[in-house]
């Protein structure tokens, strides 16, 4: 049976609970291994299931597997996370100029559509391209990621994989770090210059 000393913070865990599954991630665990749990679960799990980091643990996933307990956990990686929590960006050129500004306390709300965003967790950059981002965006957002990593005065590794993805197409790997996510969020959205036609339009007279 599964339980709390069976863990490691360099693996990932696919954990069941009767009908229902949990994908644990170690600190230390790749973004390969959690792609292929992911992979594994879909096609075992008919409910579903759901990704739990290390450290953000719910009451229901100690409980499944027989309380918390001490377990395999490797103090430099800890002492690592701490020091480099995720950092979400945007990216835009609606100035004129390319600008990479950070997001504070961000969350999925904080995904813009109509821009690319930067996600580092450290061993990955992710690249998050909205539907209606601009071309240039697009174009240049992988340039962006590469001299982002170039500034970074920890001297971060070049070969740090960057992994481009578009909205709509969001892996466990990625919606993972967001918490619950929500895949109807931007159902109906539309981008200010939208919003902006539609209240001329309105004040016109005209219907749209």
């Amino acid at each position: 049976n599964m339980s709390a000393p069976c863990l490691n913070s360099n693996d990932v865990f696919i954990v069941k609970k009767k009908q229902a599954y949990f994908i644990w991630c170690g600190k230390g665990s790749s973004e390969n291994e959690r792609k292929m749990a992911g992979c594994i679960a879909r096609r075992i799990s008919n409910d579903g299931y759901s990704v739990i980091f290390e450290g953000q643990e719910t009451d229901e996933f100690w409980s499944t597997i027989g309380g918390k307990q001490e377990y395999a956990s490797s103090e430099k990686l800890a002492i690592a996370t701490d020091l480099m929590p995720g950092r979400l960006f945007q990216i835009s050129n609606a100035s004129g100029i390319f600008t990479l500004e950070e997001i504070p306390n961000w969350s999925q709300q904080d995904l813009v559509p109509e821009d690319v965003m930067l996600l580092d967790v450290r061993d990955t950059i992710f690249l998050w391209v909205g539907e209606k981002a601009n071309r240039e965006e697009m174009k240049e957002s992988t340039n962006l990621a590469l001299q982002y990593l170039k500034a970074d005065p920890s001297q971060r590794d070049l070969d740090t994989p960057i992994v481009v993805l578009k909205q709509g197409h969001e892996p466990v790997t990625f919606t993972g770090f967001f918490g619950p996510w929500d895949a109807d969020l931007w159902k109906g959205h539309r981008t200010f210059e939208e919003l902006k036609k539609q209240i001329e339009l309105e004040n016109s007279g005209v219907p749209s």
